[in-house]
């Protein structure tokens, strides 16, 4: 996972990596359509972004396709935008394929069938010296388990390879 420092609390996932760019430049990459297709998502994935509207209430949905050709869509609502400081947004999964639900599924301690539920995940985006940036995301989760579940399915894996992929688009 590069030099991404990981760590999970209670119901949340919490990933921390340095940046050498200015906050607003990250900030940027994570609100900008053509900067975010570069890097969103596992190294193996392409990604589209069909709908980013960075403010409050604005609505955003990135589709992630497999070699396979298999979508993963994943969409949400913005809950707060402070440009170059701090970002916060639903995240939803409930329309990725099937298997992936049922293999989430299997991860949880008690099976419930059920199709995403809440992702709330929070970036931050903190000045550091020599203008870099510390970006901390953070996912909350509606229950534990799917916290756990979603870690047993890679998500820290996945993660990490978009913040090499973000970390290269920022140095290029």
């Amino acid at each position: 996972m590069g030099n991404t420092d990981f760590r999970m609390e209670r119901r949340t996932m919490i990933f921390r990596r340095r940046f050498r760019a200015t906050c607003t430049a990250v900030y940027d990459a994570w609100t900008e359509p053509a900067k975010l297709t570069r890097w969103f998502g596992p190294t193996i994935a392409t990604s589209t972004v069909s709908e980013l509207d960075a403010r409050v209430g604005g609505e955003w949905r990135i589709v992630m396709v497999m070699p396979d050709g298999v979508p993963y869509p994943l969409k949400g609502v913005y809950a707060e935008t402070v440009p170059g400081e701090r970002l916060v947004f639903t995240m939803d999964v409930a329309e990725h394929p099937d298997a992936w639900h049922a293999a989430l599924d299997a991860f949880r301690d008690t099976p419930t069938g059920a199709r995403g539920g809440s992702i709330v995940t929070t970036v931050t985006f903190e000045a550091a010296p020599d203008d870099e940036t510390v970006m901390t995301v953070s996912q909350r989760f509606d229950e534990a388990s799917d916290r756990d579940a979603h870690y047993h399915m890679g998500s820290p894996k996945g993660w990490g390879e978009s913040f090499d992929r973000l970390e290269e688009l920022l140095a290029g």
